[in-house]
């Protein structure tokens, strides 16, 4: 916080993504499919080695490098709706929570102010500043994906070497785990029926209206053919 006078970001835009920033990538990409890889630590020294010029940090889980922004951001900030059709970003210090956002390099600037003005009052520097230092909290893991973990210990462990095999990247999961998976995609399901059927209602109820309005109009007058 407050070691940034300006910041400018250059997004790429999709479908256009093979400049300089894009070849680390690459190489990384084609020496990990030619070494063989068992273990996260495997992967890590393949990044390491994939070019004489990259730099590695591995940030081990529990290091806390890694917060949760989201809910001290949105209650600081509004939200910036309709970011994904800008390409550009810039924020300077003089004018805190204005960001301006370009469609192209060469399109004029839209000027969003995204300060929340709460009893009148705009959010200040110094709010911000305690919100940022004191309420940020570090991001929790995420929870196990225990299909993946099935299928790494079932179909991928038998083909490991005996050597990494106790490895916890093909550990069996738990009877427990494989319960919360179930409720989890029950639940799933369930979200997707009611979203389903509250479309359904909505372009039921879309189409009554349309309907009503075409009958209240009357029907429509036919144009005479003039005659020859």
């Amino acid at each position: 916080m407050d070691r940034l006078k300006h910041v400018d970001y250059k997004f790429f835009v999709k479908g256009h993504t093979k400049n300089s920033c894009d070849r680390g990538f690459g190489h990384i990409r084609k020496y990990i499919g030619s070494v063989d890889c068992y273990t996260v630590e495997h992967v890590v020294d393949a990044v390491k080695n994939a070019a004489s010029n990259s730099v590695t940090v591995h940030f081990p889980r529990g290091t806390g490098q890694f917060k949760a922004y989201k809910e001290v951001l949105t209650e600081l900030y509004k939200r910036l709706e309709g970011i994904q059709q800008f390409q550009i970003f810039s924020m300077d210090e003089a004018e805190m929570g204005v960001v301006s956002c370009w469609k192209g390099p060469d399109d004029e600037a839209v000027v969003k102010n995204l300060r929340r003005k709460i009893d009148g009052v705009l959010t200040t520097k110094e709010k911000v500043m305690k919100m940022m230092c004191d309420h940020v909290e570090v991001l929790a893991p995420p929870p196990p994906n225990v299909k993946k973990s099935e299928n790494m210990y079932h179909n991928i462990r038998p083909y490991v070497p005996e050597e990494f095999r106790d490895d916890t990247l093909y550990a069996k999961p738990s009877m427990q785990e494989g319960l919360d998976a179930k409720a989890a995609k029950q639940a799933r399901l369930v979200h997707r029926a009611a979203m389903a059927l509250a479309a359904k209602e909505n372009q039921d109820r879309r189409g009554q209206q349309e309907a009503e309005s075409s009958a209240s109009e009357g029907p429509s007058k036919k144009r005479k053919v003039p005659s020859s």
